[in-house]
């Protein structure tokens, strides 16, 4: 049995592991074995699956529900843990003032993490954006690649 402190987190192996649907439960049973720990709920529930600490693993975030709860309370999008681990594109398109804004973004994101993952989204992003009108009515990112061809010199190939 683990107890949840008031930030979702659980203490495996000395450290401070953050579960992301702990908030429903005060307490949790964790099944431990030698390279993985799994937290799971009073119902049966597996919230959360992952390498042990000392595995020294690289973990996978769960986008989609954080970007949910960043759904319901957009202004802590600024103060969240994992806001450092949003790539460049997608966290310049998410920090905007405008908390209706945001919200709609954030929406829009939550479904293409559907589709796509994050990694993929930052890739593509521009592209993304053009194919699902991210943010509604306007696009900050919108460009028109003709104009921006059109200042580049045209060298000719073969003198």
């Amino acid at each position: 049995m683990a107890k949840v402190n008031k930030y979702n987190e659980v203490k495996i192996d000395k450290s401070l592991i953050h579960v992301p649907r702990a908030y429903n439960y005060s307490q949790l049973h964790l099944i431990l074995s030698w390279d993985q720990y799994k937290v799971v709920s009073p119902d049966g529930e597996i919230l959360l699956e992952d390498f042990r600490p000392y595995m020294n693993k690289r973990k996978a975030l769960p986008w989609q529900s954080i970007i949910k709860t960043w759904i319901h309370k957009p202004r802590v999008l600024n103060y969240s843990r994992y806001c450092d681990y949003l790539p460049g594109r997608v966290k310049e398109f998410l920090l905007t003032d405008n908390l209706l804004i945001r919200r709609k973004r954030l929406e829009s994101l939550s479904t293409l993490l559907v589709t796509y993952d994050m990694k993929r989204i930052n890739e593509e992003f521009y592209d993304l954006i053009e194919k699902e009108r991210l943010n509604g009515d306007s696009n900050p990112y919108e460009v028109d690649w003709n104009q921006y061809d059109a200042l580049t010199p045209i060298e000719e190939v073969g003198k």
